[in-house]
């Protein structure tokens, strides 16, 4: 069965846990195509957990990427750079 390639926007404390259930086999169908943060240090966090995840500081080039099918926002309401696309 083919995996749907989920974009994760915005990495903190709760969408690690959303990526370790996916990666852990938890859910069922899905994989981890790219992670999307506009702060730029959490490159290093990301990297260091999940070599293997793409990650982007521009969420338009992520979605175009070709990495992902869907994406879950992990962004807080207030942050509206994720709606100009």
């Amino acid at each position: 069965m083919r995996k749907l390639k989920l974009g994760i926007a915005g990495f903190h404390e709760q969408s690690n846990s959303y990526i370790s259930l996916i990666k852990d086999g938890m859910i069922e169908g899905v994989e981890v195509g790219a992670v999307y943060d506009p702060d730029p240090y959490k490159r290093k966090q990301v990297k260091s957990l999940y070599p293997e995840i793409p990650f982007y500081t521009d969420y338009v080039e992520m979605l175009e990427s070709g990495e992902v099918e869907a994406v879950v926002s992990y962004l807080p309401q207030y942050n509206n750079q994720i709606n100009q696309y």
